[in-house]
């Protein structure tokens, strides 16, 4: 299939007539596959064989030069294709297997095959021979032979760099449906009227919608989206009269002839999509030119629709453009740009107005021969013509930006003078100017890494589309953006890029947002009054990712009228991803979260609740909980034996050797201990942590050569003690003999007891407390759910932020029933996990797996609704009804509290928080300035 596509494209770019007979042999191409194979080209790049290449077979499908395999022979070339041809170990080729294909021997029509595969030439034929058994065949089942200068795709990177994945039919239709049902019917979802009574807008009405996918990939969403929008304007036919020239009648053929019409409608004016990756843009045309074909019609590509750039680099509005800065408001203010604007203006208006009108005219074009195809590639190149010059002005005005990324807006517009400079001659015509603005433009989109620069293609949305942001903008916007976490965008992209976002899409707001943020609020920017489906991880509801996107949209008035908060991805088992449709407030369109009906949808992707906010951190919590050290460095820590062995060589060494707890430790083993030990200085000087040489010596050969090459010079200079030992934890609770300990990232969200005098790892939560009340209190449904709606997650983890659930949860007073129950629970618990030798991970699987019928479970399960029922005593909650039984929960099925309880709950403590917190500020109790206030979930800062 790969080798298919590839050969239509490279069929495409070299303008070969005969790629339309080409490409009609594949109409029984299945265009979801398409999505795939782009999914393999983005780890794959077009090369031109030097000399004779041969394609491979097994998982890897390499190709390799022929004179490759003619240096090695025996047993050498079985072991260079057993490598080749491997992918790792799980799917790796034996020598047995090479050899066996190796040996096989070609007939009398597969050598004629082979020589027509080596273009006739028989000493080729005979080089190539002796590998017949190892070559790939081609769709026909001939072998395939690259010859010199050829050109053939081979794989190169890795996808996920990219942070791409293609979307499943099912699931880019499902985006598609939410999106455009409120925009194609009417009655509708708008009005909120029952499906039986929705009616479809007509077909003129339809195809004036302009549907645009923002990194569109292969086409997936715009495949859906043709499929979608042809079947409503022939829904619109079927009611109110089929076009002159379309048959009306009922039988199949006349329906699939009005449903094809219908598509290439649809694609030519209704469908637009940008990607940066050349390679994208062409799949996607191919993905569209298959699902509109009609036979003998001519291979159309759209391209006036489908362009290549970077969605997120580049002006959206004219005003950007006429007043020569990405904010239109400072742009007026400067000094010396008034005679720049009413010169350009004039002239700028005229090209666009010209261009918009070229464009408008080729949408109109119905392409039935190649004199149509090329009557609209003739307006699509009037209309780029009108816009050049005005394309280098506005790359001058984000290079420029770029330039200055991160740095004071000043300096912003003295960079933008050099843009000035040469902008009014290069819209007048001057070549020269035009050519020393390019120049400069590129050196500054670069930013210094030349590298960058096939990736830095603007995007200028008003030029680009003229007629559809002069109309107001696009009416929705669809796709599944790249998703990059925040600490790769850096890496990824360059810092001014980064910076570039952070300053011109997120307003300012920094923070560790995920790349995907950045395009929904490009998207609310070009579809001001549309409607927004967008595919997301699922950190778009969490932390920086959300203050930076859902948040700023729902600032502006935009609503979140539909969401799914968390769902693996198809196949990938370590991805969890979010599905999100906006549109603006107001209608009675009703509002659904994970398929339920709700009054309505957070940023944070819950249900509204009579109480919304953010609570803040409560001073009653302060000194209690703490995250344990981070020691960096794993020649720290040594096993129990290793510990033992120094003791006993010199039993001072006791007094720094600790048991050293991970959170994998905590929730694997079954009585929680710690697997490993390690050296701690604790806050020491050098001089008195050499009075222990033995442990000494260890961190000068395994923690000093790792410390001299870090960055921070404080970590450099203190290299015999961890880089932040917790000193305050240990002085809260020095004096006690166990302490309760959480994982930090854990499904399982429960602490246990643990004894003291340990250390205990960066991964784990401590609270300075050994009552059996507070174990009753953190092992609660009010405590784990309160966690569900304040913590992130990771990779379906959650992410357990002592800051930002401990510190703003508005606890109980502690009962005698409380103490009593949670005493029972740690011995009953203890005991069966070491009978059952399964630790906290383990047992809570159990617990929470209604096929689970074990005496041992079901006591357990009594233990928690009996914890539960105590909590709820202790806050005075009499009057709910807990509803405890197997539950599904985005977490999964749970044993716990109903789902309305559980909003109840959630919703109370969020309540007593303000209330709590409110008093300590009449006590005095917070600072003016920050008045207890969390910061972000993703940003909160752990003890």
């Amino acid at each position: 299939m790969l080798r298919v596509l590839t050969q239509l494209l490279v069929l495409h770019r070299r303008g070969r007539a005969s790629i339309e007979a080409q490409a009609l042999s594949y109409r029984s191409l299945d265009v979801e596959q398409i999505g795939y194979v782009y999914e393999g080209l983005l780890d794959h790049s077009a090369v031109r064989a030097t000399g004779t290449v041969l394609p491979l077979v097994g998982p890897a499908q390499p190709e390799v030069p022929l004179s490759t395999l003619e240096t090695h022979a025996g047993d050498r070339l079985v072991d260079l294709l057993v490598e080749r041809m491997s992918v790792g170990n799980r799917r790796k080729v034996t020598a047995r297997q090479v050899q066996r294909w190796l040996d096989e021997e070609p007939d009398a029509p597969s050598l004629a095959a082979l020589r027509a595969a080596c273009g006739g030439d028989d000493e080729l034929a005979a080089r190539v021979r002796p590998y017949w058994g190892v070559l790939r065949p081609d769709l026909h089942g001939g072998p395939l032979v690259y010859g010199p200068g050829a050109l053939y795709v081979t794989q190169v990177g890795d996808r996920r760099a990219a942070g791409a994945h293609y979307t499943p039919k099912h699931l880019a239709e499902e985006i598609v449906r939410h999106t455009l049902d409120p925009l194609c019917f009417s009655p509708g979802p708008v009005e909120g009227a029952d499906r039986d009574s929705w009616r479809v807008r007509p077909a003129e009405e339809l195809l004036a919608l302009r549907v645009v996918d923002v990194a569109m990939g292969s086409g997936a969403f715009l495949v859906s989206a043709c499929r979608y929008l042809a079947n409503r304007v022939v829904q619109a036919w079927d009611r109110d009269g089929v076009p002159d020239g379309l048959p009306a009648g009922s039988g199949s053929d006349a329906e699939e002839e009005r449903l094809v019409a219908a598509r290439r409608l649809v694609a030519d004016r209704c469908l637009y999509g940008v990607d940066r990756d050349d390679m994208a843009v062409e799949m996607a045309k191919l993905s569209m030119w298959l699902v509109t074909l009609a036979r003998g019609r001519p291979f159309e590509f759209l391209d006036h629709a489908l362009r290549r750039g970077d969605s997120l680099l580049g002006i959206t509005s004219l005003d950007q453009l006429l007043h020569l800065h990405l904010d239109p408001a400072q742009g007026r203010q400067l000094a010396g740009h008034v005679s720049f604007f009413d010169d350009a203006a004039g002239a700028m208006s005229t090209a666009l107005d010209e261009a918009a009108r070229s464009r408008r005219a080729l949408e109109s074009i119905v392409v039935r021969d190649v004199r149509d195809a090329q009557d609209k590639a003739e307006l699509l190149a009037e209309a780029e013509e009108r816009t050049r010059a005005l394309r280098l002005v506005a790359d001058g005005v984000v290079a420029a930006a770029l330039l200055r990324a991160g740095r004071p807006v000043a300096e912003y517009a003295a960079a933008l003078e050099g843009v000035r400079r040469y902008a009014e001659a290069a819209l007048s015509g001057d070549s020269a100017a035009s050519a020393a603005l390019a120049g400069q433009n590129r050196s500054w989109l670069d930013g210094g890494r030349p590298e960058a620069a096939p990736e830095r293609g603007c995007f200028h949305w008003p030029l680009e589309f003229p007629e559809v942001m002069a109309a107001g903008g696009f009416h929705a916007v669809v796709g599944n953006p790249p998703f990059q976490g925040g600490q790769r965008i850096t890496g990824a992209v360059g810092t001014d890029y980064r910076d570039h976002l952070v300053r011109w899409l997120a307003g300012g707001r920094r923070g560790s947002a995920d790349l995907v943020a950045y395009f929904f609020l490009r998207a609310a920017e070009i579809a001001p009054q549309g409607r927004i489906g967008l595919l997301a991880t699922n950190t778009i509801a969490q932390g920086d990712t959300r203050e930076v996107g859902l948040d700023r949209l729902v600032e502006r008035d935009w609503s979140v009228v539909r969401a799914v908060k968390s769902m693996r991805w198809p196949g990938e088992a370590t991805l969890e991803v979010a599905k999100v449709w906006l549109g603006r407030r107001g209608g009675a369109e009703p509002v659904a979260l994970d398929e339920a009906v709700v009054s309505g949808i957070t940023p944070s992707l819950d249900p509204t609740s009579r109480v919304t906010g953010t609570p803040y951190r409560l001073a009653a919590n302060a000194g209690i909980a703490f995250q344990g050290s981070n020691i960096l460095g794993l020649g720290f820590t040594m096993t129990p034996e290793e510990a033992r062995a120094l003791i006993e060589r010199d039993p001072r060494n006791a007094e720094v050797l600790f048991p050293y707890l991970n959170g994998e430790d905590l929730n694997s083993r079954p009585d929680g201990s710690a697997s490993r030990w390690v050296i701690n200085f604790r806050d020491w000087p050098i001089e008195r942590a050499q009075l222990y040489p033995d442990c000494f010596d260890r961190v000068v050969r395994l923690v000093k050569p790792e410390r001299d090459r870090n960055r921070d010079r404080s970590r450099r200079e203190i290299w015999w003690r961890f880089t932040r030992p917790a000193l305050d934890l240990h002085r809260a609770i020095a004096g006690r003999d166990r302490v309760l300990v959480i994982a930090l990232t854990s499904k399982v969200v429960l602490p246990a007891f643990v004894p003291t005098g340990w250390v205990y790892s960066h991964a784990c939560g401590v609270f300075a407390t050994d009552d059996a009340a507070d174990l009753a209190l953190l092992s609660s449904a009010p405590h784990y759910w309160w966690a569900i709606s304040q913590a992130s997650s990771l990779k379906g983890d959650l992410r357990y932020t002592p800051s930002d659930v401990f510190e703003t949860l508005a606890r109980p007073e502690l009962t005698q029933r409380m103490r009593d129950i949670g005493e029972r629970l740690d011995a009953y618990r203890r005991d069966l996990m070491l009978d059952r030798d399964e630790g906290l991970t383990k047992t809570y699987n159990r617990v929470h797996d209604e096929r689970e019928t074990a005496r041992d479970i079901a006591g357990l399960r009594e233990i928690h609704v009996e914890i539960d029922h105590a909590v709820a005593e202790a806050y005075g909650w009499h009057d709910l009804a807990l509803d405890h039984g197997f539950h599904e929960t985005r977490q999964g099925v749970r044993y716990t509290v109903g789902p309305v309880v559980r909003q109840e709950i959630l919703d109370r403590l969020l309540e007593l928080n303000f209330a709590r917190h409110a008093e300590e500020v009449r006590r005095g109790l917070h600072n003016r300035r920050t008045s207890g206030r969390r910061p972000g979930a993703g940003t909160a800062t752990l003890f």
